[in-house]
């Protein structure tokens, strides 16, 4: 809950109490205050799964760990990227598709 403070000209104004981030936006790095809070809670949440399921011990066919997912998929690299190739290409068919459709149809 912000304080509010009244003025001998009876205006309300809020003081700015935020030096760090008058910082970031006089400083042209807005782009930090939106980008950086999501990866630290990316990072926390991959970090907490990994000492979770390490500490429980839950077997990885239930859960796996993240260095399982990310050692699995650079030993499968090949199959994966294959599957990769194919979904990319149908996706963006089926978009261009959807696009001749959604035009096409109304007239």
């Amino acid at each position: 809950m912000s304080r509010q403070v009244v003025n001998s000209s009876s205006e309300i104004s809020v003081p700015n109490t935020s030096n760090s981030i008058s910082f970031i936006k006089k400083k042209g790095f807005e782009w930090m205050g939106k980008v950086l809070p999501p990866v630290i809670a990316l990072i926390v949440f991959v970090a907490m799964w990994q000492i979770i399921v390490t500490l429980i011990g839950i077997p990885h066919y239930i859960l796996p760990k993240p260095t399982d997912i990310v050692e699995a998929a650079v030993k499968n690299w090949a199959n994966l990227s294959s599957a990769l190739v194919t979904t990319i290409v149908e996706s963006v068919l089926g978009f261009v598709f959807s696009l001749i459709g959604g035009i096409a149809l109304p007239y």
